[in-house]
């Protein structure tokens, strides 16, 4: 079994239809990608965000996280499932305050990168750019 993400495009989620923990963490997308400009955010960046302005998910207004997240995948909303490699999915999963270490076959440990981050928002966005469906193509 391969490694995968969920994409959503928080724009076509509609927020009247969701519960309310699934409202909340689009809301704090929302807030994050506007002070980023970033157009791929992964939920590991919200709570990196969070920690680094001293707060955390229950901060949100009681925001709770794994909730939420239940509550989006049984969203009527528009998402798509991405393949990734192992390496692309502890990335993206990766929350941790400094940064990560991977321990694999090789003697020595690899460091992960804000290029290794930057480079798999690379890979999303040409995928999403290619096959995400909710504008036509003429």
């Amino acid at each position: 079994m391969r490694e995968c993400a969920l994409a959503y495009a928080p724009p076509l989620v509609p927020r009247q239809m969701i519960e309310p923990d699934a409202a909340k963490v689009l809301r704090v997308a929302d807030a994050y990608q506007q002070q980023t400009g970033l157009q791929i955010v992964f939920f590991s960046d919200l709570t990196r965000w969070l920690d680094q302005q001293g707060r955390g998910w229950v901060d949100v207004d009681g925001t709770d996280w794994e909730r939420g997240l239940e509550q989006l995948q049984k969203a009527p909303a528009l998402s798509m499932y991405l393949g990734l490699s192992q390496f692309h999915h502890v990335l993206l999963a990766d929350a941790s305050r400094k940064s990560l270490v991977i321990y694999g076959m090789e003697d020595k440990p690899y460091e992960v990168t804000d290029q290794d981050r930057r480079q798999l928002r690379d890979f999303i966005h040409g995928t999403l750019t290619r096959d995400w469906p909710p504008t036509s193509r003429a």
